[in-house]
């Protein structure tokens, strides 16, 4: 009977059903344990059966045949027979119910399909399955990661950021945190194909940049020879960080002062940034001296109020007659009497 009933829940493979009993019409408890009572210890890798403690875990999984399973999981925490290894004890591990899950792998599957094809809220697929938000949204994350193929090599790079939400505060640890709002987007830019959008990462960060980059193949960075980005410091940074390139002799080759855009860089070959153009009167992209090559104003003597203040430039001229409309303030007028 015990076997019948792991087969009927489909647990036969890794578990077998010590004990089931009818909490009500709908509801039903099932233990169960694992089929093997040996296992190799993580550190040492001897075998061992001697059995230290038996935990009782709470695991959320599918509904069978219209009634809600209660599942807990009967645990085994093993002692290492090795008196040389410094782990003592270690509990039995499934590839079914993943290390510090609370949830089995196929009920994460199935609220990552529900989802996904079924064009589906991430809100209802949860509460159709008894879980939090955050945790269908996360099993969505973790199935997307494996479905989706590797982004295509692209000579053109688009970096740009996008506000996702709100700013929201969540309460973390001790005090409360506030929450990024902000998303990288990496999209294919080259204007010889229609474009296609290749990945998104939290953030707004030169980090998020460097990572993202670094977690692709070695082929994708070395196809890359244009990255075309806006005025952002940190988006720059994170290019030419050693991670996110395809080899330390190549480098994003800086523009030049009043460089426009779409100009090659010194380092004809070598990826390089393209900024916008409301930026080719400024320094290239990570000059040390870039306020040095600005174009400033002359300063006009006698246009600070201040007497002997010779750093103050004079309004511009439709500034000063926008001041000319306005009110004297009641304390100037005072002051002038």
């Amino acid at each position: 009977m015990i076997d019948s009933t792991s087969v009927l829940f489909g647990l036969e493979d890794d578990f077998v059903v010590i004990s089931l009993e009818r909490l009500s019409e709908n509801d039903v408890r099932v233990v169960i344990e694992q089929r093997d009572r040996e296992a190799p210890c993580p550190a040492c890798g001897v075998f061992t059966s001697r059995v230290k403690e038996r935990p009782l875990v709470r695991v959320k999984d599918l509904a069978a045949c219209g009634q809600v399973i209660e599942l807990w999981w009967r645990k085994r925490r093993l002692a290492c027979a090795e008196a040389l290894c410094g782990t003592g004890s270690f509990t039995q591990q499934s590839e079914a119910i993943p290390t510090r899950a609370r949830l089995t792998s196929r009920l994460r599957e199935v609220i990552a399909t529900e989802i996904a094809s079924g064009n589906r809220a991430v809100e209802e697929v949860a509460r159709t399955h008894g879980v939090s938000w955050p945790t269908a949204h996360r099993a969505l994350v973790a199935a997307a990661a494996r479905w989706l193929p590797a982004p295509e090599s692209t000579r053109v790079l688009g970096i740009d950021e996008t506000r996702a939400r709100s700013v929201r505060w969540v309460l973390a640890g001790a005090g409360w945190r506030r929450t990024d709002p902000w998303l990288t987007s990496f999209v294919d830019a080259d204007t010889t194909g229609p474009g296609w959008m290749l990945g998104l990462a939290p953030g707004r960060s030169g980090a998020c940049v460097k990572d993202w980059l670094s977690e692709q193949s070695p082929g994708f960075r070395a196809a890359i020879e244009v990255v075309v980005i806006d005025t952002s410091a940190p988006y720059a940074s994170g290019i030419r960080a050693p991670a996110a390139r395809a080899d330390r002799g190549r480098q994003v080759a800086p523009g030049r002062p009043g460089q426009h855009h779409g100009h090659r860089g010194p380092a004809a070959g070598h990826p390089r940034t393209v900024r916008s153009a409301r930026h080719h009167q400024g320094a290239g992209v990570g000059q040390p001296a870039a306020a040095a090559h600005r174009v400033r104003a002359p300063v006009r003597q006698g246009a600070c109020p201040v007497q002997g203040h010779p750093g103050c430039r004079g309004p511009h001229q439709q500034d000063r007659r926008r001041l000319g409309r306005q009110r004297t303030p009641p304390t100037a007028a005072r002051r002038d009497r």
